[in-house]
């Protein structure tokens, strides 16, 4: 997996836009309680700690999205990105040098 990087990791403040923008419940399964950040676009491919690539998620679920199958929750986590965000693009979410972003 490659190091987190002030642009792969999540700020504190990141987290909380995206908790009280998911209304505090697992995007997929539903449940509240602890809940993780998932990165839509994965660290390791470069995937930024923004909330346009950020989806909240239980412990279970974001296991599940990372080692599992994960392609249901992969293609609600793009369909929900896409309702909030209407310009959102999947390669916007990825940290290059060219466009130090």
């Amino acid at each position: 997996m490659r190091r987190q990087t002030r642009f792969t990791g999540i700020s504190p403040a990141v987290w909380k836009e995206c908790f009280d923008r998911d209304g505090g419940i697992c995007r997929h399964c539903g449940k509240g309680g602890v809940l993780q950040a998932c990165h839509f676009v994965s660290r390791a491919r470069g995937g930024m700690g923004i909330p346009t690539n950020l989806v909240m998620l239980c412990p279970e679920c974001h296991r599940e999205a990372d080692q599992g199958d994960g392609k249901e929750i992969k293609r609600e986590m793009r369909e929900y990105l896409q309702s909030i965000y209407p310009l959102w693009d999947e390669e916007k979410q990825k940290y290059t040098k060219e466009t130090g972003r």
